[in-house]
């Protein structure tokens, strides 16, 4: 076994148990006795030379050499895995050499557990737990020796991965999206699973990872998790992927139209509702309309030469779907001459002879035809208000007056990021009233969050600055008797109007509108938009026609405002009908300066103009009664109409001097005071303001329009808003003395 332990000088020899070198027995016996003789008898004995020489030479071959002993310290020369969180608990294999008489496994200094060797290159050890992350070394020790200090292996402590974000949320369930993943102790990540399916890892940071979305056998959400030396991810809400179906094309009608664009495409497939852009040969199509969820609308863009050219649409989750060949678009004929539109003069008789004979018969209609509904219906109701950095001291005002009416429920959708509001209500600890903390992207969003949870048959939506006059509640329920109403408006009054000269002129307008314009369009149920200032609806309508409202598209870009318009005709073109109910009254604040009012009315007028020219678009007008049509075209056609009355009067005065300028600016002030009849009817005292309402609808309200049609598709919510807190908003300072207004 191995090398001997002796080696005798020139020839090797044996050696015993002992260690002492054996050679021939004979030779050597002669060799030894002559020694001892020589050695007791001393120099008086004649020792022969041979007998002299053999024994040097004997003596000589006795001498030791070092032992040649074999190397069987344990070393240290691979791990797996190379890593393991810090509360230990890792089984690690550590490969090497004479491992088989291992009684300890070191990490650090630390001590494993569970050690088994399983061969002489092999062993596994339990990872101890440590108090930090880091780098140790890793040391074996074994009955022949302990594996160096500085092994070339080290064991890497990790604390577990956390994840916090994904970006983004969703995509198609072909896969194939970028997605980024925000955490912390990422460093190391060797596996990404989205749900059951492993994903491809594009790079990987200590607090971020991208990894491509893998394709799933059918759309859901699924858990996204990362594996890194320290574990794996919980599952967490922050980690769901959202897998959307991707589209489908099947047909295009028509076919074929001119290269200078302009044609109305219908495309047909299925799992369009989350087209966001269509392209066509390359190039973005205009006025995107979403049909359903089979079928969409876009107006093709012009291009420079003719032929057959593919289709594309992509959604906002990635998912692309294609029509190509036969099945694009051919463009062919070549454009048309254009001919020079002629300008003919339209007189200024006929522009306001059209006009007054509007406003006449909509006044007569509203004045002797129009009554509430009064009976004793009455049902469950859920009151639902999004609430956006409101003033706590006007929310907490406007919410008792909703108490006193005796809802079923109450429910608030507060913006979480608003602690000092959510803490100001939980100390309210009012009954029937829940919040419901929601991250505000708009109010759609939040409208849509608390009409889903909402339990009542009838839904009031009411804004956050808006109180109840007592007896609202049920006057709003009367009409829902009829099973074809599916929406009801209220009257709506300005809170505290004599607080300013600004409240005063909107009270005017917003006061002759309910007065004059609502109650004749609810004559036959076709009124043309609920206010949102408080407006109840049946809950079984409007749940179905959440997805439509939260993600309306107008040219191509998401509405952010005019909830409650995009509302009102949702329900009417889903075939129920709109009703105002005069005896349900309500108090809203408004502003008081003038940058919030015009922003205001600019942010009402582009909504108007939205509203009103999808549902002309779609179809919906015409299917509502005559003088809802009337209305909503006048509305549509007021920057025109008023526009020339002003150009037609500016030239008069140009031509006449100043007799026309005394007619003129006299007629303008004469006609808003015959147009607020009703309003000045109630409060007379109000004449006073005709000539301000004059110059307002001059110098503010036209400019506004005008500007607003060319904007409308300018999107935004709360427009009032400035600083941290509702502009304008806060209690009156004249609250107090309320009484002597």
């Amino acid at each position: 076994m191995g090398k001997s332990r002796w080696q005798v000088l020139g020839k090797p020899s044996r050696v015993d148990n002992c260690g002492t070198p054996r050679g021939p027995r004979r030779t050597r016996a002669a060799v030894l006795l002559t020694a001892l003789v020589a050695t007791l008898v001393g120099p008086a004995l004649t020792v022969p030379a041979a007998a002299a020489s053999a024994v040097r030479t004997a003596a000589r071959s006795w001498i030791p050499v070092a032992p040649t002993v074999p190397d069987t310290t344990p070393a240290v020369s691979a791990l797996d895995p190379p890593g393991g969180n810090i509360a230990g608990g890792t089984r690690v294999l550590v490969t090497g050499r004479f491992l088989t008489g291992a009684s300890s496994v070191f990490f650090g200094g630390v001590r494993g557990t569970d050690l088994y060797a399983a061969s002489d290159t092999r062993l596994w050890v339990t990872a101890p737990p440590r108090a930090g992350t880091g780098r140790v070394n890793i040391r074996v020790f074994s009955l022949y020796g302990r594996s160096p200090r500085d092994s070339p292996v080290d064991f890497r402590y990790m604390a577990s991965p956390v994840l916090s974000k994904i970006s983004p949320t969703s995509g198609s369930d072909d896969g194939g999206a970028l997605v980024t993943i925000d955490g912390a102790e990422l460093s190391g990540t060797s596996r990404v699973m989205f749900g059951r399916v492993s994903a491809a890892v594009v790079s990987v940071s200590s607090d971020r990872v991208q990894a491509i979305a893998p394709a799933q056998p059918r759309p859901g959400p699924v858990d996204v998790r990362l594996t890194t030396l320290g574990g794996t991810t919980a599952a967490l809400p922050a980690g769901r992927f959202g897998y959307a179906d991707t589209p489908v094309l099947t047909d295009l009608s028509p076919t074929t139209g001119p290269f200078s664009g302009g044609t109305v495409v219908t495309i047909r497939g299925s799992h369009l509702d989350g087209v966001t852009e269509v392209d066509i040969g390359g190039v973005p199509a205009t006025a995107l309309t979403m049909v359903s969820s089979r079928e969409l609308r876009v107006t093709v863009p012009p291009r420079a030469s003719l032929g057959r050219v593919g289709i594309q649409v992509k959604t906002a989750s990635g998912g692309t779907a294609q029509l190509v060949g036969a099945g694009g678009f051919d463009y062919r004929q070549p454009p048309p001459a254009r001919k020079s539109p002629g300008h003919g003069y339209w007189p200024l008789g006929l522009i306001g002879l059209l006009s007054w004979s509007v406003w006449f018969v909509r006044r007569f209609l509203s004045r002797h035809f129009y009554r509430p509904v009064v009976n004793g219906y009455r049902t469950t109701t859920s009151v639902v208000v999004p609430v956006y950095r409101e003033e706590p001291e006007v929310l907490e005002r406007c919410l008792r007056t909703w108490l006193r009416e005796n809802p079923t429920e109450v429910i608030l959708v507060v913006d979480d990021r608003d602690d000092y509001l959510l803490e100001h209500l939980r100390r309210l600890d009012l009954d029937r009233v829940r919040i419901v903390e929601w991250r505000h992207t708009g109010k759609r969003g939040a409208l849509g969050v608390g009409l889903r949870q909402a339990v009542g048959e009838v839904v009031l939506l009411t804004d956050s600055d808006t109180e109840w006059r007592p007896g609202l509640l049920a006057s709003m329920q009367m009409p829902f008797v009829d099973p074809t109403v599916g929406g009801v408006g209220s009257r709506q009054h300005v809170y505290l109007p004599q607080s300013s000269i600004l409240r005063r002129i909107a009270y005017w307008m917003l006061n002759s509108r309910y007065l004059d314009y609502v109650p004749a369009m609810s004559r036959r149920g076709g009124v043309a938009c609920l206010s949102g200032r408080t407006a109840a609806y049946r809950r079984e309508v409007v749940v179905p026609l959440l997805p439509a409202l939260e993600r309306e598209l107008f040219l191509g870009r998401q509405c952010v405002a005019g909830d409650d318009g995009r509302l009102t005709w949702l329900v009417l073109a889903a075939g129920y009908r709109t009703m105002h109910q005069d005896t349900a009254q309500a108090d809203s604040m408004f502003p008081a300066d003038v940058h919030a009012f015009v922003k205001q009315r600019m942010r009402w007028s582009r909504n108007s103009y939205r509203c009103y020219l999808t549902a002309l678009s779609q179809g919906w007008l015409w299917r509502q009664p005559f003088i809802t049509q009337v209305t909503v075209l006048q509305i549509l056609l007021t920057p025109f109409s008023m526009g020339a009355a002003i150009f037609y009067g500016g030239r008069w005065i140009h031509e006449m001097g100043w007799p026309a300028v005394a007619v003129v600016l006299g007629w303008a002030v004469a006609g808003r005071a015959i147009r607020a009849t009703s309003h000045l009817t109630e409060h007379p005292r109000e004449i006073v303001l005709a000539p301000v309402m004059a110059l307002t609808i001059a110098l503010i309200a036209l400019p506004i329009k005008l500007w607003a049609a060319v904007t409308m598709n300018k999107q935004g919510w709360l427009t009032r808003y400035e600083g941290e807190r509702v502009q304008g908003q806060a209690e009156i300072g004249v609250v107090e003395h309320a009484g002597h207004l």
